[in-house]
């Protein structure tokens, strides 16, 4: 996970350890009417009210397009990617719950903390913030030193009273799931265990006032790269941190979250870099609908972008979350919304007397003729019901993963859902070309 290129580390050391881990019609109000006989002058007769206006139909409103006609270029479809003006903003918004986010350093070189929320560190800053009653914990590291490691997600309880905390979620690493082409690696395990509910980590825990526990463990090789994603639920707002230690030793972790930070490699954002998070957000999901009026031709929709930087001189909707907390030498921002899931509807309306067939795809923009990085998405996109193990590359940035057919005058709702790999690079878009059927 980085900010413009994606790793491609192999490992193939033994099996690691992994801890347990509209509306309705509203009379109208009582009131004077001006035209009553009383106000009348004697001899006159009162003037007949006007005729009322007619309404539209009610079991029909108007729609309000996302999308609307004029929005599609006409066929044919570019070779590559499609111009960034005809990249439409998508439908929706950010939501809970929130994420804590550990990517900065993403390569450590040794033990300690990589992120916490218990308190402002004289060198990294930061801040003490609890968190609860629900959130998700995200976190990509790769060891960058030659001796093996082991990374710790913990929590600590810093109320006067027991908490109770639950976690599910994935842990691994690319020896676990080695990375060897679509559908392979620990990112797409991680993000393809939240499609499925096949979980490697299940915690139930009461954690006492001042102590710590363990939520999820991962060995780390030399080189190994870790990604871990978890939804935790607690009853009392909870410390979080990232450590790493060369034991695995769960003492040793809770020991050193309440020492120094690890050394590593940071990344700090800047007019030109977007920087590395170690944070929290208080959204960690992207929801909502898209009103799409269909015409023959093609659009485009956001999908996982940033207005950071422009594309063909156009800034593209910005989906990112702003953070609440954030290390002081670490991104505000969600750039590239590493551990984020989207869950989104595309409303297609076909006004026209001929049915439309849509395909949809999805493109990364990221484009080159070379596949450097490597691959810019790898992970599982579920559209109208039906899993796709997406992988693009910037050599062949799309891949096709619904085609339906909308009848005159119909709708047709579309969902499309995806949890956003760790490993990618950042900037899609889905692709919607509309012709005769």
């Amino acid at each position: 996970m980085g900010s413009l290129l994606a790793l491609w580390v192999g490992c193939g050391d033994a099996e690691p350890d992994v801890g347990s881990t509209g509306f309705p019609d509203v009379p109208d109000s009582p009131g004077d009417d001006p035209t009553t006989p009383d106000d009348t002058p004697p001899g006159d007769s009162p003037e007949p009210p006007p005729p009322p206006s007619p309404s539209p139909p009610t079991d029909d409103p108007l729609p309000t397009f996302d999308v609307v006609a004029g929005d599609w270029r006409p066929a044919p479809l570019p070779a590559g990617r499609i111009d960034a003006a005809a990249i439409r903003p998508l439908g929706g918004g950010l939501e809970g719950p929130a994420l804590w986010v550990d990517n900065n350093p993403e390569k450590v070189f040794g033990n300690g903390w990589t992120m916490q929320s218990g308190r402002a560190d004289a060198q990294r800053g930061g801040r003490s913030d609890g968190l609860g009653p629900r959130f998700v914990a995200y976190a990509f590291h790769v060891n960058g030193s030659s001796a093996t490691r082991y990374y710790h997600v913990l929590v600590t309880n810093p109320n006067p009273e027991t908490a109770t905390v639950t976690a599910v979620g994935a842990a691994y690493n690319n020896a676990q799931r080695p990375l060897n082409g679509p559908g392979t690696g620990q990112s797409y395990a991680v993000a393809d265990a939240f499609r499925t509910g096949a979980f490697n980590v299940d915690v139930d825990a009461i954690v006492p006032t001042g102590t710590g526990r363990e939520l999820a463990r991962v060995r780390m090789p030399p080189s190994a790269m870790v990604d871990v994603r978890l939804v935790v639920e607690t009853d009392r707002p909870v410390f979080v941190y990232g450590v790493v230690t060369s034991s695995g030793s769960t003492n040793d972790a809770i020991n050193l979250s309440q020492a120094g930070s690890a050394a590593g490699e940071i990344v700090s954002p800047g007019p030109n870099a977007f920087g590395r998070q170690a944070g929290i957000f208080d959204q960690s999901r992207w929801a909502g609908t898209t009103r799409i009026e269909l015409a023959t031709g093609y659009v485009g929709l956001a999908f996982n972008t940033n207005d950071k930087f422009a594309l063909d001189g156009v800034r593209l909707q910005d989906q990112s979350a702003i953070a609440r907390t954030s290390l002081a030498d670490s991104s505000v921002k969600s750039y590239g919304n590493y551990g984020m899931d989207y869950d989104v509807e595309l409303d297609l309306f076909n006004p026209t007397t001929s049915a439309l067939r849509v395909d949809l795809t999805f493109a990364s923009n990221v484009v080159g003729d070379s596949d450097r990085p490597s691959f810019t998405w790898s992970g599982p996109v579920v559209v109208d019901g039906v899993n796709n193990v997406v992988f693009t590359t910037p050599r062949a940035p799309r891949q096709p993963v619904a085609s339906v057919v909308v009848e005159p005058g119909q709708h047709r709702r579309i969902p499309v859902a995806a949890y956003v790999p760790g490993l990618i690079t950042a900037g899609a878009h889905l692709l919607l070309e509309a012709q005769p059927q």
